[in-house]
């Protein structure tokens, strides 16, 4: 094989790796959704828990990358302290060199059997099932990709270039360890670069010494792609990627200058060599967490005070304009000043739900994904309010100030709820868009009847929430009937031109029953704020209590139930 061709095959087995992980990686996340969340933080009462938490969760997701921004999200919300996700992110580096070790096992016989039965389970079951078989192929994927790498890479022996190009390398361990970072950065995966190193070294390649430098590279790498996503996010979100680049720098410093001592060490076992890289990278990554567990707190104090809470990005929509005002003794100013930062709560929510249509109408791709990552803002300001309620109302209150209270918490958490929602739909946009589906005319104009009527009753929530008018609040929950006699016509609309064989319709069936359910939850959302203000006491209005699987489902829930579609 020439070695154009030969390069391209390796280029493509990499690739093949990639996918293979990524897939693996993702159908875990879509299976266990917010649970995977909820995992993590029940574990986070100690670091040595902390620890062992990012060592399992790394272990599923095969990416101590998805890790390390998970734990981030929770430092950057203000959940979970600086030196816990340090600990967590320790954990979730050595949870990547236990699947690199088991990985660099010649599995190669159960490659196809966990692709033929992932396609299998894929093509047949639904929800979290679907998922696992997602994942089960994509293991499946990683083994055939390693296999083709040791081909490829045992060609290369017989190269005359690329061997002394890397053996060259090895005179200067320095550029060597920056090159391969940088490989692995670009790779996004320290997992990927080591097992490529252990191919490389099998094939012989380059020797045992190249191979433990080049670990070390990926080792420095790994810690690249969690910097790098979070530039230019505010302080709190950086300390974490930049605390854990420091612990793999200083790690890698130090073994510079013994490395000829290691590697000679290494040569003199009796187990093959890709058993010491793999254990090297394994020593390297436990001594790490043993000698910083103890100091985590000495450097999340660094960290805090090198970067602290203040430093945030003004652009920043979720973050609040009023609440670090303290009014004391005045409840009555502060639940006007929450009221007023649940309106703008409520703006943004509009903006998604403006967006979302267009999205769906467009194919937007970009835009549907914009639209998710508002979100994270809203989750933010909600968090923010109900804190700051929470503390506002800690001294004794009339009956109204405590039913204005509850009106504030009630309806931003329904905002919350209704920002899940969106975000969800917005996914279902989004993959619609990557398929290159259309909705037919008819149904597009269904979800863009339903969209505008529930827009509509947004706006009427709002002046609801604001004046407390009782006559529009029951006219809000008069029309709650009505939304739902829609969906039910739209769905018989959508069946009809199904019988049809309308092929739009047949394609986009899932995602069409979806939305107009989703949008239905959210008119229901809006409605609640009714009931604090009306608190009717009629046969012929439903009560919220009817509706309540749709009113308190959480958003990990709502997630988990669109993504089983």
């Amino acid at each position: 094989m020439s070695p154009t061709l030969l390069l391209i095959h390796i280029i493509g087995a990499v690739t093949l790796l990639l996918w293979g992980m990524r897939m693996v990686r993702t159908g875990v996340e879509r299976a266990l959704g917010a649970r995977l969340k909820i995992f993590v933080q029940r574990w986070l009462d100690r670091r040595l828990m902390a620890l062992l938490s990012g060592v399992f969760v790394t272990l599923a997701l095969q990416s101590s990358t998805a890790t390390a921004l998970l734990v981030n999200s929770f430092v950057a919300q203000n959940t979970v302290a600086t030196v816990t996700a340090l600990a967590v992110v320790l954990g979730a580096d050595i949870g990547t060199t236990l699947a690199a070790a088991v990985l660099s096992l010649d599995l190669s016989a159960v490659s196809p059997i966990l692709i033929g039965a992932g396609f299998i389970a894929h093509s047949t079951t639904t929800g979290s099932l679907r998922q696992y078989a997602r994942a089960t192929m994509g293991l499946g994927l990683v083994l055939l990709a390693l296999t083709l790498l040791r081909g490829y890479t045992a060609e290369l022996s017989d190269s005359h270039v690329l061997p002394i190009v890397l053996r060259s390398l090895s005179g200067d361990p320095i550029i060597a360890i920056i090159v391969f970072a940088l490989v692995t950065w670009l790779l996004h995966s320290s997992l990927a670069a080591v097992l490529f190193t252990v191919s490389l070294a099998a094939a012989g390649v380059i020797d045992l010494h190249m191979a433990l430098i080049l670990v070390l590279g990926a080792n420095l790498g790994a810690g690249l792609p969690a910097y790098g996503a979070t530039l230019g996010l505010p302080a709190p979100a950086r300390r974490v990627p930049i605390g854990n680049l420091c612990f793999k720098a200083i790690g890698v410093i130090a073994l510079i200058p013994v490395i000829d001592v290691i590697s000679s060490i290494a040569e003199s076992q009796p187990w093959p060599e890709h058993m010491s890289i793999i254990g090297f990278h394994i020593a390297f990554n436990c001594v790490l967490s043993l000698v910083f567990l103890p100091f985590l707190g000495i450097a999340a104090r660094i960290l805090d005070k090198w970067m602290p809470e203040n430093m945030r990005i003004e652009r920043d929509p979720g973050a609040s304009r009023l609440l670090d005002i303290e009014y004391y003794d005045d409840i009555d100013s502060a639940l006007s000043v929450a009221s007023r930062e649940t309106v703008r709560l409520g703006e943004i929510v509009e903006e998604m739900y403006r967006d979302l249509i267009i999205a769906l109408r467009t194919n937007d791709r970009v835009l549907a994904k914009e639209i998710a990552t508002r979100d994270d803002y809203v989750d933010s300001l909600h968090r923010q309010i109900k804190l700051y309620v929470s503390r506002a109302t800690r001294n004794q209150m009339s009956d109204e100030q405590s039913m204005r209270a509850t009106q504030v918490l009630t309806f931003v958490t329904d905002l919350e709820h209704i920002a899940d929602i969106i975000e969800s739909s917005a996914g279902l946009a989004r993959r619609k868009a990557v398929r290159g589906l259309k909705f037919s005319d008819e149904g597009l104009k269904d979800l863009e009847r339903m969209h505008e009527i529930v827009f509509r009753t947004m706006h009427l929530a709002f002046d609801v929430f604001m004046s407390g008018d009782v006559d529009i609040a029951t006219r809000l929950i008069r029309e709650k009937r009505s939304v739902g006699r829609m969906e039910r016509e739209l769905n018989r609309s959508h069946l009809n031109r199904l019988r049809e064989g309308l092929k739009e319709s047949i394609e986009t069936s899932s995602f069409h029953q979806d939305l107009i359910r989703d949008l239905k939850r959210i008119h229901s959302h809006l409605v609640a704020v009714a009931y604090a203000i009306a608190r009717p006491d009629m046969d012929d209005i439903e009560s919220p209590d009817q509706d309540k699987t749709t009113q308190t489902r959480s958003g990990s829930d709502r997630r988990k139930s669109t993504g089983s579609t």
